[in-house]
């Protein structure tokens, strides 16, 4: 699968099965426009439907880590007092 971005970027804070219990903050594209095909070649979204906000989010996530990343790469893990100060609402993937 791939995306293109479609709007600005918006902050969410994220955790991940790779970093159990551990926030990051990181920065994502409001909106995207998926693109991936079936195994027989089919195109499965077409190009001009995006998805947005919480969807967005978990894609971008997952193909980060088809492409090797993780949040813990480009994400900034949060103390324990910007967690509670945080008014970015969390995004469990």
């Amino acid at each position: 699968p791939s995306y293109f971005r479609n709007g600005g970027k918006f902050k969410t804070l994220e955790t991940c099965l790779s970093f159990p219990g551990v926030p990051y903050e990181m920065k994502r594209w409001k909106h995207i426009i998926v693109i991936y095909y079936s195994f027989d070649g089919e195109k499965l979204l077409k190009r001009n439907e995006r998805i947005s906000k919480n969807q967005a989010v978990v894609f971008q996530h997952e193909t980060d880590h088809c492409n090797g990343k993780t949040i813990g790469f480009f994400g900034r893990k949060l103390s324990e007092k910007e967690i509670q100060q945080s008014k970015i609402s969390p995004v469990s993937i």
